[in-house]
């Protein structure tokens, strides 16, 4: 199945300085797993409009479109999710992360998808590829809420990923690491809610390093409990020199 994953920007504010590992752990499992894989990342080339639309419009129609982002990514998603209505009008469409975890059911009525997935999606994100490859009723799928003939179901919650060794790592490559990697966070870049300036002239490149799974803080705007109360695990270092 051919995929096309697409990075909405977020603190446009700001020089893109967070690498999307959601989005590049998806791309890592479904290219493992025999689908073929493209990415779209809006928030690393900070495209404007225009220039998304004239790129989708130039891409041979995927068989399935994965997105989705936090929750202040929405009202871009509701956008953006519209224009691929519009191009790829019979091509599903997936999202992920807190926007579709936090509030699946607005998520499926308010913007122009198909399929929300709620919790971990490397394992969901390959059931829904392998189900839609081969004809098969979504209904078995958990973790996952989806539209059919007009109305909304949500199946069974998927538990959170065991053995995390399992999962292979983020698929760097089909990002612009370039742009990632010059713009840094943490202890040597103080300003990424600023303009996400280096905060040193020799600062070395760099990326970010995950070291938990999940998100550490509780934000009214973005918190949800589906998977319990905690959802932060210890997880290995992604950054390999």
């Amino acid at each position: 199945m051919d995929t096309l994953l697409i990075n909405p920007p977020i603190r446009e504010w700001a020089k893109p300085n967070c690498f999307p590992l959601g989005l590049g752990y998806i791309a890592s499992v479904l290219r493992a797993t025999g689908h073929s894989t493209d990415v779209l990342d809006i928030n690393g080339y900070r495209y404007d409009k225009k220039r998304v639309v004239s790129i989708l419009e130039k891409k041979t129609p995927p068989d399935l479109i994965l997105t989705g982002g936090i929750i202040t990514t929405f009202n871009y998603l509701k956008w953006l999710t519209t224009q691929l209505r519009n191009i790829f009008d019979d091509t599903p469409i997936i999202i992920g992360g807190s926007v579709s975890t936090s509030i699946p059911e607005i998520a499926l009525s308010t913007l122009n998808v198909d399929i929300a997935c709620i919790g971990e999606g490397e394992i969901t994100a390959v059931e829904v590829a392998n189900h839609l490859e081969q004809g098969k009723d979504l209904s078995s799928i958990k973790g996952i809420a989806y539209r059919k003939n007009g109305k909304i179901f949500k199946n069974e919650l998927r538990a959170p990923i065991k053995d995390l060794d399992s999962i292979p790592f983020p698929a760097y490559d089909l990002f612009p690491m370039e742009i990632y990697v010059d713009n840094p966070v943490g202890y040597i870049n103080i300003d990424k809610w600023g303009t996400g300036e280096k905060s040193a002239k020799e600062i070395p490149k760099s990326t970010n390093i995950n070291v938990t799974r999940g998100c550490p803080y509780r934000c009214k705007f973005c918190y949800h409990d589906y998977l319990g109360p905690s959802q932060d695990r210890c997880f290995r270092l992604t950054f390999r020199p």
